[in-house]
């Protein structure tokens, strides 16, 4: 077998990446989706017509490449691919440069540059100006199987009838006057044609094999993940896991599996057993194995459930004074001034404007209300003789998951298991009650938040950390607004892709900016966290 694979809109997709580009041009209306067809036939409208088009390709295919993403589910075809031997040829009709780009880039060179960036190489790779050429590699690579978008590449009289059509054609049905071409609406129904099964997961077989001692007995995706897939597995002999598959991309170089790994093994030999117990990883294929915890999620939080969460955090604060506790790194994204934090949520609020420049509600409230909170800390430390520069000594610092809440726990026999640690390690005290108080997975009444942290305030003891979490408020409130925005930037969206993959970019992003404008009026409203909400 010999999978043939296109590349433009196939293998790779430029959904978002032509949505951020039509937008700040002004081609396209807000409401239009990210998605590739939706925003061709609105430009294609305007005034310039098919002109406009090329140029916009000219820019994704060439110099914008970089901020592309894998389609949905091709990291994983690709894996299962070299899991079971299968030869993959990308085979592309590219010519070497754009009919409409100023900046004369190479699109061949543009094209493999990102294979090599996305991880995808080594793999067979094939150029041809006209699809007649690209044909002519299709039968030269001796391909059984060619997956293409494009219903035309099949409508021609050329391409070679002894190899296998499959028409990539993501939420749409086959049409029916090609019945010799197999239709798919997704790279795991790819995957169910050529390998059969349920879809191949994202890693080789071989590797979670290795791992439980042979060929799992069952293996079930489960929801809710965030930036990893989660799995519940059952070994060989019947023993059921959690399985993480963990994110990995080039421009984040965190270590997810060996923090989380690391966290637990820390926490369980203290004695902790309200957190999972690591079972086996494996760093190469990004995988890790845990205890499987059978149980809910605590969605209506009880008082019992406030008291345990709160302890945990206390007990967390205690263990900073072990020995074990000085081999651990800081927690991801930890800042120990605030002049740290604030530069962290400049280069974040940057980011975003660069990346998303058609979102009115960065310069119309976002930038004006970060102005505003950073002026209101630098004051407020003036006021109570805090350094706004100097770092938080040591001595003051705690151990953090770093993100924390109920939507991290399970409910089990009563009492609760906390989850995710892939960012744990030592973080500034106020940064933790902040982020209590702000973050949108804890699905708190205002009230219930309170009382969280001021049990866990009693609990840590440390004079004038009241103080310092009210003048970090409101900082960590403008960054919590840029995290749910993050879904408008391509890497943050690509990681949400993969850990929930089949969601709408465009109802992702609806949702997110939604969720932003309400923290940010919250922010407005209620400048003291610790102030009585009516």
């Amino acid at each position: 077998m010999v999978i043939g694979i296109d590349f433009d809109n196939t293998l790779i997709s430029y959904d978002s990446i032509f949505h951020h580009l039509a937008l700040a041009a002004g081609l396209i209306s807000p409401d239009c989706p990210a998605d590739k067809k939706a925003i061709r036939d609105q430009v294609r409208r305007g005034p310039e017509g098919d002109l406009a088009w090329q140029a916009l390709q000219g820019q994704a295919y060439g110099p914008r490449i970089d901020a592309a993403e894998p389609a949905p589910g091709a990291r994983a075809f690709l894996a299962s691919c070299r899991e079971a031997g299968v030869k993959v040829v990308v085979i592309s009709h590219k010519t070497p440069f754009a009919t409409v780009d100023p900046t004369r880039t190479p699109m061949r060179e543009a094209a493999l540059g990102w294979l090599r960036a996305q991880g995808f190489m080594p793999l067979e790779v094939r150029f041809g100006a006209t699809r007649r050429e690209k044909f002519a590699h299709i039968r030269a690579a001796h391909c059984t199987h060619f997956i293409d978008d494009l219903e035309e590449t099949f409508r021609e009289p050329d391409f070679p009838t002894e190899v296998q059509g499959i028409l990539y054609r993501p939420g749409a049905g086959a049409p029916s006057d090609l019945p010799e071409v197999a239709c798919a609406r997704s790279w795991d129904e790819i995957g169910q044609r050529i390998f059969g099964g349920a879809g191949a997961p994202p890693f080789p077989a071989a590797a979670l094999a290795r791992l439980l001692g042979g060929p799992p007995a069952a293996l079930a995706l489960l929801a809710g993940g965030r930036n990893s897939q989660v799995y519940k597995v059952t070994a060989p002999g019947g023993e059921p896991f959690a399985l993480k598959v963990y994110w990995t991309a080039p421009d984040d170089p965190r270590d997810r599996l060996g923090t989380e790994v690391g966290a637990l093994a820390f926490l369980r030999g203290q004695g902790l057993t309200c957190v999972p117990r690591p079972q086996a990883a494996d760093p190469g294929a990004g995988l890790g194995l845990f205890e499987y915890i059978e149980g809910e999620h605590p969605l209506a939080a009880t008082g019992a459930d406030l008291d345990q969460a709160a302890g945990f955090l206390i007990r967390l604060h205690e263990l900073r004074l072990t020995p074990a506790a000085s081999r651990l790194g800081p927690a991801s994204e930890a800042r120990f001034s605030f002049r740290a934090v604030a530069d962290q949520v400049e280069s974040r609020l940057q980011t975003l404007v660069a990346g998303a420049p058609a979102l009115g509600f960065l310069a119309d409230e976002l930038v004006p209300a970060w102005q505003a909170a950073l002026a209101t800390c630098q004051a407020g430390c003036a006021a109570a003789g805090i350094p706004f520069e100097r770092d938080l000594p040591p001595g003051e610092r705690t151990l953090s998951p770093s993100d924390f809440g109920f939507h991290n726990a399970l409910r089990r026999d009563g009492s609760l298991v906390f989850l995710d640690f892939e960012y744990f390690g030592w973080d500034d005290p106020a940064k933790l009650l902040a982020d209590l108080l702000l973050h949108p997975g804890m699905d708190l009444a205002a009230g219930l938040r309170l009382r969280l942290v001021e049990t866990v305030l009693a609990g840590f003891d440390q004079p004038g950390l009241r103080r310092r979490v009210q003048l970090a408020y409101p900082l960590f409130g403008i960054k919590w607004c840029l995290i749910l925005l993050n879904e408008f930037l391509p890497g943050p969206l690509g990681r949400r892709r993969f850990a929930a993959p089949g969601a709408s970019t465009a109802e992702r992003q609806t949702r997110q900016l939604a969720k932003a404008r309400n923290l940010l009026h919250q922010l407005r409203d209620h400048h003291d966290p610790f102030a009585p909400t009516h």
